[in-house]
């Protein structure tokens, strides 16, 4: 699996590239170093389903209202592609 993140300060965006497989579900976690508490933006291989959620310890934690937009979302053997667009600051 593959995660790219750009920023763009100019328009206050990122850009999430997402690549993986698309029998699994896999995710990212942002502004901390430990699960409990992160903020993570998770996808789902097998359907694309892209949810927020605030992660608990060890456990899924709080799924939270969805604040990204999804660009790009399309399959090539069994690999997802997805680009995954959300406001720098919420």
């Amino acid at each position: 699996q593959k995660f790219t993140l750009n920023l763009y300060f100019d328009y206050q965006q990122m850009w999430l590239f997402y690549q993986g497989p698309t029998d699994l579900w896999y995710g990212v976690g942002f502004g901390n170093d430990v699960m409990n508490g992160t903020y993570a933006i998770i996808v789902d291989g097998v359907n694309g389903t892209v949810t927020e959620r605030k992660l608990g310890n060890h456990e899924p934690g709080i799924l939270l209202a969805s604040t990204t937009t999804i660009k790009e979302d399309t399959v090539s053997g069994n690999t997802r592609h997805m680009q995954i667009n959300r406001a720098l600051k919420i």
